[in-house]
């Protein structure tokens, strides 16, 4: 009995079509720039030792040196640059809250967003909108 195989299967057929998908809207929305932006503002990723109590140290990831990360004031409507570099020893990202950005830059691998690998750097420009189209409305961290 000889078994043939299909020449793809649904779980290729999802994941093409989703990169396919992904690199459309990147292309579409993306913001591509011929020379290297510096950066607005630079935020450092690394894992530190955090004493939540006295005596209970745990290991965590900070972000700037903080637990949370700093609070970034961006002005609504004007493009930002934010330098993203992971010190740490594993592949991280950052997620932005409140924002209508495309989901390249949002910082939800879900999304399409790419894992900042050990030791590199991301440039995410985006220019911050907290209102979607068709008058929905995100929520802002404030």
């Amino acid at each position: 009995m000889r078994v043939l195989e299909a020449p793809f299967t649904r779980r290729g057929l999802l994941l093409g079509a989703g990169t396919a998908g992904a690199t459309v809207f990147a292309s579409r929305y993306g913001r591509a720039q011929a020379t290297p932006r510096s950066a607005d503002h630079t935020i450092r990723i690394a894992a530190v030792s955090l004493e939540i109590a006295p005596g209970k140290v745990i290991k965590t990831t900070a972000y700037n040196g903080k637990v949370p990360g700093p609070a970034l004031r961006l002005q609504e409507g004007k493009s930002v640059a934010i330098n993203v570099i992971n010190d740490s020893s594993y592949p991280n990202l950052v997620h932005w809250h409140g924002l209508f950005i495309p989901p390249v830059q949002d910082g939800a691998v879900e999304e399409g967003s790419p894992l900042i690998p050990p030791e590199h750097s991301l440039l995410y420009t985006f220019t911050p909108n907290p209102r979607a189209r068709a008058g929905i409305t995100a929520t802002p961290w404030r």
